[in-house]
């Protein structure tokens, strides 16, 4: 993981598009279970939107499928209706309280992200892989996370 990390960029995140998309996806047959989000930088505000989006211009976005401007919080709002968990890793304390935030409003996980270390990929495979069995294993999932803790696991979140 050493090789990935935060780049410079326009401060807050897009992370709107990302929750949307998550949105459309829950839509689909083969629908999702749960988001996990990564990043080094807040979501957008609602201001930061419009002067972004603003920097192309309206008529630029209308022609693309982002052409309705949305908010993460509006996103956010249809995962939590459908019971989809947000679980959120931060790179940066930058982003720390909205991860937190996002993750709390949907009943997900959030936990500090180190990619400069090597538990870094162990905290980000034991989390995925944790979250997996709990949804895979229905009524007995806090069981099975309880189990490959107890098998697997080096370490604590």
């Amino acid at each position: 993981m050493n090789t990935v990390g935060p780049k410079g960029g326009m401060g807050a995140e897009a992370i709107e598009i990302g929750l949307w998309h998550a949105v459309k996806e829950s839509e689909t047959l083969d629908s999702i279970s749960q988001v996990i989000l990564i990043g080094d930088a807040p979501a957008n505000s609602q201001e930061e939107v419009r002067k972004k989006r603003a920097g192309f211009g309206e008529a630029y976005w209308e022609k693309t499928r982002f052409g309705k401007p949305t908010y993460f919080a509006y996103e956010l709002e249809k995962l939590k209706s459908k019971n989809l968990p947000v679980h959120a890793f931060y790179l940066t304390r930058y982003a720390k309280d909205n991860f937190k935030y996002i993750a709390n409003e949907t009943g997900g996980r959030c936990e500090r992200l180190n990619i400069h270390s090597p538990e870094g990929a162990e905290t980000l495979t034991d989390f995925v892989t944790e979250e997996v069995l709990r949804k895979a294993a229905g009524d007995q999932g806090d069981a099975a996370v309880d189990l490959y803790r107890k098998i697997y696991k080096t370490f604590a979140f």
